[in-house]
């Protein structure tokens, strides 16, 4: 959303609004709040290590500070999906012995 223009905050008050995971949308209204009042969203995200880890947090920090949160962002959310479909290959391939 951010290549297309959206500020940041709008980009998570919509992202907010369509999150059905209570804990992953509490950590956002945290993020946008500290937004809103001229903080950085990674002080935020700190509030949240339940749904952050520290890796992301920190990387999210220094992007602040040298202007590439936006690449930043898009990376850290391509990370998340290979983890996640690895993660899913290798529940399948556990699971597949099991099944035998």
């Amino acid at each position: 959303m951010l290549n297309v223009g959206i500020s940041l905050p709008d980009s998570l008050e919509s992202l907010v609004k369509s999150e059905t995971d209570p804990a992953l949308r509490l950590a956002m209204i945290s993020c946008l709040k500290a937004l809103l009042r001229g903080e950085k969203m990674s002080g935020g995200m700190r509030l949240h290590f339940d749904v952050f880890d520290s890796f992301s947090v920190k990387l999210i920090d220094v992007s602040e500070k040298n202007g590439s949160l936006s690449s930043c962002l898009d990376r850290l959310a391509g990370l998340g999906e290979k983890i996640a479909e690895r993660s899913q290959k290798l529940w399948s391939a556990l699971a597949y012995p099991v099944c035998l």
